[in-house]
C-alpha cells in the first residue's frame, strides 16, 4: 500500500455565536457606552466581623475615570478620628554570635562578630487584616470593550495632573471567545426582569473572573455578578464574591461587593465581609483638598 501525503491545511472555523453569546455581547456593548465625568470621588468602606467584633474601615478615594487611575488616602477615616494607641508590652530579643578564630593557646579571640539574630515577642495583632484598598468604582471585570486597564498610584498629584489621555485602540480581527456562555433563563427582580447567564472561562481563569451575570432585559446593562475573587492578592482573590452594580448619571458603577465565604487570614477568619462604594460624587473638577495626598497603594484591582 502506498500512502500519499496530501498538502491539506485544516483551518479551525469559530463556532457560530449562540443566543447566550449574543446576550453577553449586548451587555458588553451597553457597558462600553456608559458615560462618566472626569473624576469620581467616593468612600470605599470595608466591613467584616473579626474575632467576635465588627470592624469598619473607610478609605477616601479618587479615580481619574479617563485613565482609570485610582488613589486612596493612606489613613482610614477611623484611624484619623481615633489614632491607634498600642497596648501591652512588646519585647525585642537579640543575640550576637561571634565565631572563634584559630589562634595560639592563650592568644585573644580575634574572630569577627557574627550576625545579630533578633525576634519580636508577643507582637500586637492587627485590628484590620485587610488594610488599605485602592479599588476602582467602575470595575466591571472585563465587560467594557477595549477599556483602559485599571491602575493605582500612591501620589494624588498623578491623578490630579492634566496628562493627555491617548485613545485605547483595540486589536482588529476575530474576537476571541473568553467564556462559554449559558443562558439560565430570565428571572424576576424588583427593578424588572433580568437575563441570567452562567460563564465558564475558556482560558486564564485568574484573569477572566466572571462566573454568573444578571443583566437588565430592557437595557442589557449589568445588574449583578458572581466573580471568582476581587483584588490582586489573597485573601480577597481566594473566594467568590457577589457584585452589585448601579447606574448613576449615565455611568455604570460598583455599589457593593460581598464575599460568599469567610476570608482566611494569618490573624484568623473574617466573616461577613462586604465592600461598599459610598458617597459617590462624579465631578469634572477636584477641590484643593482632594488634589493632594500621599500613601501606600494597598490592595488594588487585578
Amino acid at each position: 500500500m502506498i500512502a500519499l501525503a496530501l498538502g491539506i491545511v485544516l483551518q479551525t472555523v469559530p463556532a457560530a455565536p449562540t443566543p447566550a453569546d449574543a446576550l453577553f455581547a449586548a451587555t458588553r456593548q451597553a457597558r462600553t457606552q456608559s458615560g462618566y465625568a472626569h473624576y469620581s470621588v467616593y468612600a470605599t468602606v470595608v466591613r467584616f466581623n473579626f474575632d467576635g467584633r465588627p470592624v469598619t474601615s473607610t478609605w477616601d478615594t479618587v479615580e481619574d475615570m479617563r485613565r482609570r487611575l485610582v488613589h486612596s488616602h493612606a489613613l482610614s477615616r477611623e484611624e484619623g478620628e481615633h489614632p491607634h494607641v498600642p497596648h501591652g508590652i512588646n519585647f525585642n530579643g537579640a543575640a550576637s554570635i561571634t565565631p572563634a578564630a584559630p589562634a595560639a593557646p592563650g592568644a585573644p579571640n580575634t574572630g569577627a562578630p557574627g550576625p545579630t539574630i533578633s525576634h519580636t515577642f508577643n507582637a500586637e495583632p492587627s485590628s484590620d487584616p485587610i488594610g488599605e484598598l485602592s479599588f476602582a468604582v467602575d470595575q466591571d471585570f472585563g465587560l467594557a470593550i477595549d477599556a483602559q486597564p485599571i491602575t493605582a498610584t500612591d501620589d494624588m498629584s498623578d491623578v490630579a495632573s492634566s496628562a493627555t489621555v491617548l485613545p485605547h485602540i483595540g486589536s482588529t480581527g476575530t474576537v476571541v471567545r473568553n467564556y462559554e456562555v449559558t443562558d439560565l433563563g430570565d428571572v424576576p427582580d424588583p427593578g424588572g426582569a433580568l437575563h441570567h447567564l452562567r460563564l465558564r472561562a475558556l482560558r486564564d481563569p485568574r484573569r477572566y473572573r466572571l462566573r454568573e451575570l444578571w443583566t437588565d432585559v430592557k437595557t442589557a446593562l449589568p445588574v449583578r455578578a458572581v466573580v471568582a475573587g476581587i483584588g490582586n492578592v489573597a485573601p480577597l482573590d481566594s473566594v467568590d464574591w457577589r457584585v452589585d452594580f448601579t447606574q448613576f448619571q449615565g455611568g455604570t458603577y460598583v455599589a457593593r461587593e460581598a464575599a460568599l465565604a469567610p476570608l482566611e487570614t494569618d490573624s484568623g477568619p473574617l466573616e461577613d465581609v462586604t465592600i461598599t462604594f459610598d458617597e459617590l460624587r462624579p465631578t469634572n473638577r477636584l477641590t484643593g483638598a482632594e488634589s493632594i495626598g500621599f500613601g501606600e497603594i494597598g490592595i488594588r484591582d487585578p
